[in-house]
């Protein structure tokens, strides 16, 4: 690479000389170097005030070994000092945390010149998930919608998890408008083991307002996640997962509505029955066995406080 880099070079100032004398016109050296008249005009004048040196390539960045607007080093410990109090904020967030005004990217030169952040081999910190599950069935339901034949069919499934059990309900609807939304819900809240208390779902046209009045209507609370934040809805879109790596990837294409829902019957049947769960607060659990032994708990609970209570009174 060096060799053909210094063959080149020789060659531009081989043609450089030649233009200065006449012996060539600026035209031909376009043409040779692929490169254009202003590029040659540069060249040619750089060589009749350094000479050879003036065409030969220089390197990028301070000559001296410092810029004049470089930040004080004051600023800059304060800039690595918050950097290193906050490593899950960005340069951003960290500009704005201080007195002075600073580009985001002299905070990112910065924390690469001082190694704290952005070298070579850096690997990022992400902030690690904190999982969670609560500890009553029916206190938060989360409801969606997945697609299995993609945008190629309109028939969509509709599916509820309860965020303490697991336990799921489903159904496959023709569409995903708020009309389908109510029919399901009216099967979901009269299959539902248990009371609902709250469902939570993500801003789909197909929950819209009117899910809310109805939800409301049956004294239960509907919880609607920002924007773009399918992590509030965890636990149903790890459902989706296992849905359609297990059961949905053998639908048939041309299957009927009834064949289909009658295939999703047969699969709540396993998931909610016989499989084991390993997620959190599961202990190896079928939902089913999780409710009961959720309410048997509870149950207990609530009669150990009421004789502690009698005995302190």
């Amino acid at each position: 690479m060096a060799y053909i880099c210094n063959k080149m070079l020789q060659l531009r100032i081989k043609l450089i000389k030649e233009l200065d004398q006449k012996k060539i016109k600026q035209k031909d050296i376009c043409y040779i170097l692929d490169v254009s008249r202003q590029t040659v005009s540069k060249w040619l004048a750089k060589y009749r005030v350094e000479g050879e040196a003036g065409l030969a390539p220089k390197k990028c960045g301070p000559k001296n070994g410092t810029t004049w607007n470089r930040t004080s080093e004051v600023i800059e410990d304060v800039v690595c000092h918050i950097a290193e109090e906050n490593p899950f904020k960005g340069p951003d967030w960290i500009a704005d945390q201080l007195d002075v005004k600073l580009n985001q990217s002299t905070v990112y030169r910065i924390l690469k010149r001082k190694k704290i952040r952005y070298y070579e081999n850096y690997k990022h910190k992400r902030r690690k998930k904190k999982a969670y599950c609560l500890d009553e069935p029916g206190r938060e339901l989360q409801l969606d919608v997945c697609m299995p034949f993609g945008y190629a069919r309109k028939d969509v499934v509709y599916d509820a998890i309860d965020d303490c059990s697991r336990w799921v309900f489903a159904r496959v609807m023709p569409n995903h408008t708020s009309k389908s939304s109510i029919v399901f819900l009216e099967e979901l809240i009269k299959e539902c083991p248990f009371s609902i208390e709250t469902i939570r779902t993500d801003q789909g046209k197909e929950f819209s307002k009117k899910i809310t009045e109805f939800l409301k209507r049956h004294g239960i609370k509907h919880k609607r996640n920002p924007a773009y934040t399918p992590q509030h809805n965890g636990k149903i879109e790890r459902y989706h997962r296992t849905f359609k790596e297990q059961e949905a990837c053998y639908w048939s294409f041309h299957a009927s509505r009834n064949e289909l829902n009658y295939r999703i019957q047969l699969w709540l049947d396993y998931y909610n029955f016989h499989k084991k769960h390993t997620g959190l607060g599961m202990n190896k659990l079928t939902p089913v066995q999780k409710i009961a032994y959720t309410i048997i708990k509870n149950s207990f609970d609530e009669n150990v406080n009421l004789i502690l209570q009698q005995n302190n009174n």
